[in-house]
């Protein structure tokens, strides 16, 4: 049973979310440091921002120009509102889930391992029955 909730674990927890770097618009064609296939940040998007000084900025985009980024999370206050410049921009990580045919599949695999093991376990349970007749 054991082996079922290892497979299941690894299976949904390792495909659900990654991070992929971004960058402001226009900052790939002027800044040739830019990372190679980053994507370009457009509103609506989850990012994880991390500043010059260490600090870590998560949230969705609200606002995004060629210098400037605005970042809104829900806090402990309601909503709150934080612009970046591109001066204090270190990088920026867009959050990107699994999609739901690699879901789908995960979970078809993973309950057809279980029934295996189950009907399995049935059988080895139910073998010493025919022998008491």
């Amino acid at each position: 049973m054991r082996l079922i909730w290892c497979i299941a674990l690894v299976a949904f927890v390792s495909g659900c979310a990654s991070h992929r770097n971004a960058v402001l618009p226009g900052q790939a064609v002027s800044d040739p440091s830019a990372p190679q296939g980053a994507l370009v940040l457009e509103k609506g998007t989850g990012v994880k921002v991390t500043l010059i000084g260490g600090e870590i900025v998560a949230g969705e985009v609200i606002e995004v120009t060629e210098s400037q980024l605005v970042v809104q999370r829900f806090g402990n206050y309601g909503v709150e509102r934080r612009a970046l410049s591109s001066a204090e921009i270190l990088s920026i990580e867009v959050e990107q889930y699994s999609n739901s045919e690699e879901t789908v599949a995960k979970t078809i695999a993973v309950l057809l391992g279980a029934a295996i093991v189950g009907i399995a376990v049935l059988a080895y349970s139910l073998r010493g029955l025919g022998e008491l007749n």
